[in-house]
């Protein structure tokens, strides 16, 4: 009859020195506990590579689950989903729950120089800028103020003059 390792404890150790070591690998046994010594720089790369390989399986995760489709592949198809004021919670087959809410307000870009206004208050609408011949007008249209003639014109049908009395 074989007999079969039932348990066996390994662990990777990082050598403090890479003098100590003859190769990377070399393996140490202490108290029934296997040890494999390995250089900083191949710890490092391990380590390194562990750790790249979370966030791509996070971000893998994380884009998966923002579809029903992706989140059906991992989960099964939805079985549930209860709809609140706060958003939508879908139930999946094993389980898992994934909550959608409302959907962010976009604010608005406003350029740099626009006024604040008070909340309950309205912005006025922008003047039209005036062509410059128009402007000048009315500009001496106002200085002139005090000296403005009043005219009352009866028109009839057609748009025909029929009187016109004012200051002379």
């Amino acid at each position: 009859m074989r007999s079969r390792i039932v348990y066996l404890s390994v662990a990777l150790a990082l050598a403090a020195n890479a003098q100590y070591i003859s190769r990377d690998g070399q393996k140490y046994v202490v108290d029934d506990m296997e040890y494999i010594l390995v250089s900083p720089s191949s710890w490092q790369d391990i380590t390194n590579t562990v750790e790249r390989l979370r966030d791509m399986a996070a971000e893998r995760w994380r884009m998966e689950h923002e579809t029903a489709q992706g989140r059906a592949m991992w989960h099964g198809k939805e079985t549930n989903r209860v709809v609140t004021a706060q958003g939508i919670t879908w139930l999946y087959r094993d389980g898992y729950t994934y909550f959608e809410g409302p959907p962010e307000k976009v604010p608005r870009d406003r350029p740099q120089n626009a006024r604040k206004t008070a909340p309950g208050q309205h912005a006025p609408p922008p003047r039209p800028s005036l062509p410059p011949r128009l402007a000048e007008k009315r500009k001496a249209m106002k200085s002139r103020a005090g000296r403005v003639r009043e005219v009352n014109a009866v028109f009839g049908p057609g748009g025909k003059v029929i009187k016109v009395e004012g200051d002379k």
